[in-house]
């Protein structure tokens, strides 16, 4: 029985590198490109159909990536596509060639930035503390009191400072938002559903113009880090600016 098809991404034909990376699912297999025209498919041989979702084979899946996305435009597929065996890897390339490589052509010189902000828990709360010095003296005197007065005090209390909370999330969202709008080709934002977290976004930038972008994130880093904790990831595989549409019977 044929071995199936482990895919990671697309490739331009002429970006084919060897991957000295351990393949999922297979520590001692590496990946390969399977070459068809302009395009490429990275691949790997696995047993199985489907595939555990450990953390070793995600952590696989990722390195390689990562190591492509590093230096080449890429199209990456999601953990876990499988497909049945190499003809339908070759079928896949066949149906999907001229899209994968017009996409591949336009990300040649961009790639994504992932970034994420959260308040430093800790330490939130003291800056609105600072900033909103009645909350400190509500909170002071209600520490003397007790009964059933000082707990509905305290709940109206809680509601004030989760008020002013959101306000500055709020507030922090749209100067971020505005403060990097020059810098990205395109931009996905995420919903903010964590009471901490604060902006969390894709950005899809030119690598020639990262290197400006990062400087900026540095200055609001200078700003507000005393308070809020700031996540940079690039290049990350451009999981939000592509989409490719595969046949079911392929994979």
């Amino acid at each position: 029985m044929a071995a199936h098809a482990y895919i990671y991404a697309a490739l331009r034909a002429e970006d084919v590198r060897a991957v000295d990376l351990p393949a999922v699912a297979n520590l001692e297999a590496r990946p390969a490109c399977l070459v068809r025209g302009p395009v490429a498919l990275m691949t790997s041989p696995i047993a199985e159909p489907e595939i555990l979702p450990s953390r070793r084979n995600m952590l696989a899946h990722t390195k390689i990536l990562e190591e492509l996305t590093r230096d080449l435009p890429i199209l990456p597929f999601r953990f876990g596509m499988i497909a049945r065996d190499i003809d339908a890897v070759e079928a896949l390339l066949a149906s999907r060639a001229e899209k994968m490589r017009a996409t591949l052509d336009d990300l040649a010189d961009k790639i994504e930035v992932g970034l994420r902000l959260t308040f430093r828990e800790d330490k939130v709360f003291q800056r609105l503390a600072a900033d909103h010095p009645e909350l400190r003296q509500r909170s002071e005197s209600l520490a003397r009191r007790s009964g059933a007065e000082a707990h509905n005090g305290k709940i109206a209390l809680g509601r004030d400072v989760n008020e002013r909370l959101a306000q500055r999330r709020a507030a922090l969202a749209t100067e971020v938002s505005r403060r990097l709008e020059g810098f990205a080709e395109r931009r996905v934002e995420h919903d903010m559903r964590e009471d901490m977290a604060v902006y969390h976004a894709a950005l899809l930038v030119r690598r020639a113009r990262e290197p400006d972008l990062f400087a900026e994130i540095g200055r609001i880093e200078a700003e507000i880090g005393d308070h809020v904790a700031m996540t940079y990831v690039s290049p990350a595989p451009p999981y939000h600016f592509v989409s490719l549409q595969i046949d079911a019977r392929v994979a």
